[in-house]
């Protein structure tokens, strides 16, 4: 089973390697990574550049012009050979099993739209201080309430996210809520994985998305 690894990257440069790092680290080898600069102002697309010559030479490196994560996902999305994908936000990490336990979840249960992953928060002095479990109640609710895993600790069905003409690039927050709620609103399911592979990084400033709580109720309802 082939999974694209899919990371927009918007001024990440101080990040990069080691999301890239932690992806070619993984124990499940059989991935393809695809990196989407998203108009960054610093050294970001250098850095991959340099990246791809000196350590990953199979990276492969797009640019997308129009503005925000849910646009540089389709765009990784549109060239993505694998049946699953991985979306990676460029500041986080994946810890080295993380797609292979995914993947292994999925071996009887090929029918399901993505895997909810359990996640490690880590503020920006690198101390991890939370582990986010999925809920307890059904699909919808733990959907809605932001307790069905977040974009990089979800594996998703390329098939399902495309069945929804992948993400809405009108989006500047709670991204991952609307996709994941469209999918069961075309009767996907999901499984729940309570095991933390992923590592979400805080940063101060310079996040390609941003949290609107209040624009996220508006947008859901």
């Amino acid at each position: 089973m082939l999974v694209s690894v899919i990371i927009p990257c918007f001024n990440v440069v101080d990040y990069i390697e080691e999301c890239l790092d932690s992806v070619y680290s993984q124990t499940y080898t059989n991935i393809e990574v695809i990196a989407v600069d998203n108009n960054s102002t610093d050294s970001t697309f250098s850095k991959l550049l340099e990246l791809q010559q000196s350590k990953y030479p199979n990276l492969m490196l797009l640019q997308e012009r129009k503005k925000g994560a849910c646009a540089a996902r389709n765009k990784g999305l549109s060239i993505a050979s694998g049946d699953w994908i991985q979306f990676l936000d460029a500041d986080d990490l994946l810890l080295p099993t993380k797609i292979e336990h995914q993947v292994n979840l999925l071996k009887e249960k090929s029918d399901l739209a993505f895997v909810a992953g359990a996640y490690i928060s880590q503020n920006s002095k690198g101390e991890n201080y939370k582990t986010n479990l999925i809920g307890e109640s059904s699909n919808w609710v733990n959907v809605f309430v932001r307790q069905a895993g977040i974009t990089s600790s979800n594996l998703f069905s390329k098939k399902w996210v495309n069945k929804i003409q992948g993400w809405d690039e009108n989006l500047s927050s709670s991204q991952e809520t609307d996709l994941m709620m469209r999918i069961l609103l075309e009767g996907g399911t999901f499984l729940s994985d309570q095991k933390p592979l992923t590592i979400i990084r805080e940063r101060t400033s310079g996040q390609i998305s941003q949290s609107n709580p209040s624009k996220r109720w508006e947008n859901i309802v």
